[in-house]
């Protein structure tokens, strides 16, 4: 027997993660023909990964995405509404403006609102 959906209730429909916003911007900013790089170290999910990511350079905090501009290099960590920059992040981004590094931190509620925000920063 099929059950049929309650008349009026809507299902939950989940919010956009960090790496659903992430996966948008990277697409968008390819197709805008911009040279990026994306931090693949939230995607470790194992200690040996992280491990051997560790060893061959990867650090705790750095930004989500780079992108290279002419002349420049500007990083965006990307948050969602709910999202926290952590200590190490908070870290990085001080030794990185320190440094005169441009680095943004985008709070968005979706990817579309993401790339509006950076492609505002880029300008």
């Amino acid at each position: 027997m099929i059950r049929s959906r309650k008349v009026g209730i809507r299902p939950r429909v989940r919010p956009p993660s960090e790496h659903d916003i992430q996966c948008f911007v990277v697409t968008q900013a390819l197709r805008a023909g911009y040279l990026l790089h994306g931090d693949p170290l939230g995607l470790v999910r194992s200690s040996r990964m992280g491990a051997k990511a560790k060893v061959a350079g990867a650090r705790k905090g750095w930004p989500d995405l780079c992108f290279i501009l002419f002349g420049e290099v500007v990083y965006v960590e990307l948050k969602t509404l709910k999202g926290v920059v952590s200590v190490d992040q908070k870290k990085v981004h001080k030794a990185m403006k320190e440094r005169g590094i441009r680095i943004y931190v985008v709070k968005a509620k979706d990817g579309e609102d993401a790339w509006k925000q950076i492609q505002e920063k880029l300008r």
